[in-house]
C-alpha cells in the first residue's frame, strides 16, 4: 500500500510543528513552566522550614537544666551519691529480712566508694564479712572479699592519684611522681587479690580480672 501523498499546499502546515524555532519555543516555555513550579514549591518548603524551626529548635542548655532539675536519686548510676546513701540507709532500717538486709548493706558500701567514701565502705564489707561469713557459699564471700580489695583500690587511686594528680600516675610502668606515698590501699589491694586468686574455690572466670587488678604497677607500687 502506498503512503498517502501531501501535496504541495499542505507541505508547509505538515512540517510547521518541526520547524527549529518553534521546538525552541516549546523548550523555553516548557522549562519556564518547570522553573516556576520549582521555585513555587522551593518557597512554600523554606516558610514551612523555618516556621518549623522557629517552634522546633533545640535548645542544648536548656534540655540539660531540665534534666539535672528533674534527674532521680536513681536515673544516674554515677552521680547523687549522697542521695542514694540515704534511700539505701532508709530502706536497710525498715528491712526485716537478714538477706534482703545484706544485698541492701552492699550496694550501701558500693554507693559509698563510688562516691570517695572508700574507708566507709570498707567498714561496711568487713562487717558482712565478720556477720554473713559463716553462713554464706563460697561464691558470695568471694564476690565480698572482692569487693573489699576494690575497694582498697579505689583508697589508693583517691589518696594518691586524685589528691596529688601528676602526668607520671599515668604512664606504666608506674615510676617518679607516680609511685605511691600513700601505701595502705595499694598494699591491701594488692594482698587481697593475692588472697582470692590463690583460693582454689575463687570462680576461674574472675581470676584475670583479680590478677589484672593485683598486680604491682596498678597500685603504684614499686
Amino acid at each position: 500500500m502506498k503512503a498517502a501523498a501531501i501535496t504541495g499546499a499542505e507541505a508547509p502546515r505538515a512540517l510547521e510543528g518541526l520547524r527549529p524555532t518553534n521546538i525552541l519555543r516549546k523548550r523555553l516555555f516548557a522549562r519556564s513552566v518547570v522553573w516556576l513550579v520549582v521555585a513555587g514549591v522551593a518557597v512554600i518548603i523554606a516558610g514551612t522550614g523555618g516556621w518549623l524551626w522557629s517552634r522546633q529548635q533545640f535548645n542544648m542548655v536548656k534540655t540539660l537544666a531540665y534534666l539535672a532539675e528533674h534527674e532521680g536519686t536513681w536515673d544516674n548510676p554515677w552521680d547523687l551519691q549522697d542521695k542514694k546513701i540515704a534511700s539505701l540507709q532508709t530502706d536497710i532500717r525498715a528491712e526485716a529480712s537478714p538477706i534482703k538486709r545484706l544485698i541492701l548493706r552492699r550496694e550501701l558500701a558500693q554507693q559509698h566508694i563510688a562516691g570517695g567514701l572508700s574507708l566507709a565502705g570498707i567498714g561496711i564489707i568487713e562487717q558482712l564479712l565478720a556477720e554473713y561469713g559463716q553462713s554464706l557459699p563460697p561464691a558470695d564471700i568471694e564476690t565480698l572479699n572482692a569487693d573489699l580489695a576494690f575497694a582498697y583500690f579505689r583508697l589508693g587511686e583517691l589518696q594518691n592519684c586524685t589528691w596529688n594528680h601528676n602526668s607520671d600516675f599515668c604512664i606504666i610502668p608506674v615510676q617518679g611522681e607516680g609511685v605511691h606515698k600513700e601505701q595502705l590501699g595499694a598494699k591491701e589491694a594488692a594482698k587481697r587479690y593475692a588472697v582470692l586468686l590463690a583460693d582454689p574455690a575463687t570462680n576461674p572466670e574472675n581470676a584475670l580480672l583479680y590478677r589484672w587488678l593485683g598486680r604491682p604497677h596498678h597500685h603504684g607500687q614499686r
